[in-house]
């Protein structure tokens, strides 16, 4: 069964909420009873442009209000992470003494240098054709979460960036591009409070992600350190004020800047400032059925950003993680031997700390 919704409506998280409500938690269909009849009514008249532009000079002075509403009251929670990350950026206590964090430094793995988009490597190289190839696999999440617990403070999305890492550097060997230096990821976070169900509410982080290092363990060090690195950014800037900051922009030219910038990057002229994105999201870890019949697996097919050939999408369901690989066709032909380098990559990470492979 395929399900197609515009990601400008909904996001990962949302999408599988949705799906819950097509899906049952048993092999009875759930019988509901239908809703009373509501009474039609009328949306009134389409508004006219003049009642539009009206409408949008009202509104625009309040989104710098509702930007500034987004900032927190307090910014000491945010202050640890953000100087933490920053040491040009540390500021003394006003009491002439630093926080604990601060006297007691953790020692830190030093960042690998991030690979811009670069036309040497064909993982980074987009042409501008509108053609397509997916694959689609899974792989264990009792392996991946086995092998997060052997490493302390490690967690499975730390696992799911190695394992991307080194498929993408098994393919790029494969092909002749070089591995010297990391990749750089966009991994989407989701934004949403917990009164939030539905929407696109979304941000991103961008980080550099292990494809240079040749040792497995050493890459899920590398995986884990830069995405703790990351989620500190991330933290230090509220949620809120994220979500927004996309509506202090006229919408009129957000939408003429974003088509221009699509546009450039189609052509070449703008490369992002990332390789790949890589996309986790969770699912129901119990079974789910669909007109009395178990779903087996769940495979995400996520969009290709313009000046982009690849995109890796991840979602847990049950005892495994399904996940969808969406390439452009004449970038990425082999995409399917990538597929096969995410179950081999898996299959090393587990000898290599001992973790038998489900």
């Amino acid at each position: 069964m395929l399900t197609k919704l515009h990601h400008s409506a909904i996001d990962g998280v949302s999408g599988i909420e949705m799906l819950g409500a097509l899906l049952d938690s048993t092999p009875s269909a759930r019988r509901e009873t239908p809703p009373p009849a509501v009474p039609a009514t009328t949306a009134g008249e389409d508004p006219s442009d003049v009642e539009l532009l009206a409408r949008a000079v009202v509104s625009l002075p309040r989104q710098p209000v509702r930007m500034v509403r987004g900032l927190p009251r307090d910014t000491a929670p945010h202050r640890p992470a953000a100087d933490h990350a920053h040491p040009a950026l540390r500021r003394p206590d006003l009491r002439g003494r630093r926080s604990g964090a601060h006297r007691h430094p953790q020692p830190r793995r030093p960042r690998p240098a991030a690979h811009p988009p670069d036309r040497r490597q064909g993982v980074l190289r987009r042409e501008d054709l509108p053609h397509r190839r997916f694959a689609f696999g899974s792989l264990s999440l009792p392996t991946i979460k086995a092998i997060k617990n052997e490493m302390p403070g490690a967690t499975v999305n730390d696992v799911v960036v190695a394992v991307c890492a080194g498929a993408l550097r098994r393919r790029m060997l494969a092909r002749g591009d070089a591995v010297d230096t990391a990749l750089v990821a966009m991994v989407p976070v989701s934004v949403r409070t917990a009164h939030e169900h539905y929407g696109n509410q979304i941000s991103s982080m961008i980080v550099a992600i292990p494809s240079h290092e040749p040792h497995p363990r050493a890459r899920l060090e590398h995986a884990h350190e830069a995405m703790r690195s990351a989620k500190e950014l991330h933290r230090g800037i509220p949620a809120q004020l994220l979500r927004e900051a996309n509506h202090t922009v006229p919408p009129a030219l957000f939408t003429r800047t974003a088509r221009m910038i699509s546009t450039t990057a189609a052509i070449g002229w703008i490369a992002p400032p990332f390789n790949v994105t890589i996309s986790s999201i969770p699912g129901s870890p119990t079974p789910l059925y669909c007109a009395g019949a178990r779903v087996v697996s769940q495979h995400p097919v996520n969009v290709l950003i313009d000046g982009l050939g690849l995109s890796l999408t991840l979602l847990s369901y049950e005892d495994h993680l399904d996940f969808g690989l969406t390439a452009d066709r004449a970038l990425v032909p082999d995409v399917w031997h990538l597929e096969t380098d995410m179950r081999a990559e898996l299959d090393t990470l587990a000898k290599e700390f001992g973790v038998e492979n489900a």
